[in-house]
């Protein structure tokens, strides 16, 4: 979980297609795989962070946050870490509001919940659209073998003459 750590919420930002698309577990997968303290361990990381960029002066040890990190990672485990980094690099842009020095848990939660039901279904719609965009177009690019090619390939005239020359 090192690899997920808050300084790559700048790449999430600027590739966000790899971080909604891409291969990154889901929160409720990395509590599955390593347990309610990894996972919460490394939500609590991320909202630290978030006091530290917000000017929270009395934000000491990233253990302050795990109450709120148990709460948050419980009903938003479906998404992705790097969705979440996405989110949290959103919020320190101003995104979804200001903390005024106080990272307010509430506000957060509803902050999420904004970004689950408006910006990342949008994205999600528009990368799995252009995927499937990029897929049709590979596919049509794709070079067809029409019958009379092959049956040129091998010098002759009907596919009966083909059937016949192989017996």
């Amino acid at each position: 979980m090192t690899v997920f750590n808050p300084r790559l919420q700048g790449a999430c930002l600027k590739h966000p297609r790899q971080a909604f698309l891409g291969t990154a577990p889901a929160l409720a997968t990395v509590r599955q795989a390593y347990g309610d303290n990894v996972a919460d361990s490394w939500l609590a990381i991320e909202l630290f962070d978030l006091a530290r960029a917000s000017g929270v002066r009395d934000a000491h040890d990233y253990t302050e946050y795990i109450p709120a990190a148990e709460l948050l990672g419980a009903e938003f485990g479906h998404l992705k870490v790097t969705e979440l980094m996405y989110f949290f690099g959103k919020c320190k842009t101003g995104r979804y509001g200001k903390f005024y020095g106080n990272v307010d848990f509430m506000a957060i939660g509803e902050a999420l919940r904004k970004f689950c039901d408006g910006e990342r279904l949008t994205l999600l719609r528009e990368f799995r659209s252009l995927e499937e965009r990029e897929r049709r177009e590979a596919e049509a690019a794709e070079p067809t073998v029409s019958i009379s090619d092959t049956l040129a390939k091998y010098g002759v005239s009907s596919l009966m003459e083909l059937i016949a020359k192989n017996s």
